[in-house]
């Protein structure tokens, strides 16, 4: 029974390292994405990265299970989930500092575990630290991180409903994995009867998780960025016609148009991408070229650039309001600018003051 558990536990190992690369093949193929997206990438890099390391102790060290039990990889997918989570809110203002709190557990075990194998002993202090107190710090990690996404699930402003909903489902995976690790004889990490069936249940977690978020990226790549949840272009056109005063299209179906626009544009950051088109837009939307211009020229008085800019400038606007060390040329690349001297001429036009000068202003009131 145990061989066919051992040998159910590789294939699971080796469908997480399979799937995740080609997660990361497609992250490079979808290349610019919103911080969350990479986030979300770095933890089905982990995965991989914790999947081979325990497909090569099988394999190759099955004699010495606890260069599998020992490595501390459960502490870093709690605080992956929360700075996904955290950033898919608009709250992603996170410094050097931020990273290294919630990363402090992960290194600081990871660190005795290298010294532990590499002094070869069994029985000494490190192993002793290890294998008393690692399961513990695990589910504590897994509970706390697990339960603490859901307070941000239900109390946060969500943006991305297709993101918030698959972040979710690891939180539910994290906190099921904290309470099967509570079943685990912690005193005896390394006893085969009581400790394989839980770790196929928790590797086969990660596979879930793994194909979820692949999933998700293939319908990324697919399909243009913000088309997932633009609707059916049918709900417009079956509105009661009303000729519009100065357009051929029907007044209530370019209302529509302008709240589908504004709300994709607005809501899921659209106008952060430097390669935004009209063309890239309405691709995205679903609405037709000419409607957007009649939308942008009769329904907002403003050309579609102005508009994209406007709210460039705005977000910038938000983000020098906040205590954040980031210089002006990365903050212009991080609002869709493709130079700084753009940026520059847009600030002024849009606010009457230099980005210097609006940072005084801020600081002075």
């Amino acid at each position: 029974m145990e061989d066919i558990l051992r040998q159910i536990i590789s294939w699971c190992l080796a469908a997480n390292v399979t799937a995740g690369i080609i997660v990361a093949y497609m992250s490079f193929k979808i290349r610019s994405g919103p911080l969350h997206e990479k986030i979300l990438t770095f933890g089905v890099g982990l995965v991989v990265v914790h999947s081979f390391h325990a497909l090569v102790v099988a394999s190759f060290f099955a004699d010495k299970a606890y260069l599998d039990w020992a490595a501390p990889y459960g502490l870093a997918y709690g605080p992956t989930l929360y700075f996904a989570m955290r950033t898919v809110q608009g709250n992603h203002r996170f410094n050097k500092k931020d990273y290294l709190l919630h990363a402090t557990p992960f290194i600081l075990y990871y660190l005795l575990y290298i010294v532990w194998i590499s002094t070869s002993a069994d029985k000494d202090i490190l192993y002793v630290m290890i294998r008393y107190s690692l399961f513990n710090a695990i589910i504590l990690s897994l509970l706390g991180y697990g339960a603490y996404s859901f307070y941000l699930y239900r109390n946060g402003t969500m943006k991305f409903k297709r993101v918030l909903d698959l972040l979710s489902t690891a939180g539910i995976m994290l906190v099921f994995t904290g309470f099967l690790l509570i079943t685990v004889d912690s005193s005896s990490p390394r006893s085969h009867a009581s400790f394989y069936v839980p770790r196929l249940m928790m590797y086969g977690i990660m596979t879930i998780v793994v194909f979820i978020v692949l999933d998700h990226k293939l319908r990324l790549l697919i399909y243009p960025e913000g088309t997932l949840n633009a609707g059916n272009t049918d709900e417009v056109m079956a509105v009661e016609p009303r000729a519009y005063a100065k357009s051929g299209l029907p007044e209530q179906a370019l209302v529509i148009y302008e709240e589908r626009l504004t709300a994709m544009v607005e809501n899921e950051r659209l106008f952060l991408d430097p390669s935004l088109s009209i063309d890239r837009l309405s691709e995205s939307t679903k609405i037709p070229k000419h409607y957007l211009s009649q939308i942008f020229s009769l329904q907002m008085g403003k050309s579609f650039a102005d508009y994209i800019n406007q709210l460039r400038i705005q977000y910038a606007c938000k983000e020098l309001e906040q205590p954040r060390d980031i210089s002006m040329e990365q903050l212009g690349y991080e609002c869709g600018f493709n130079s700084k001297v753009s940026f520059y001429r847009n600030f002024k036009l849009h606010t009457g003051l230099t980005p210097s000068q609006y940072i005084t202003k801020v600081r002075n009131s």
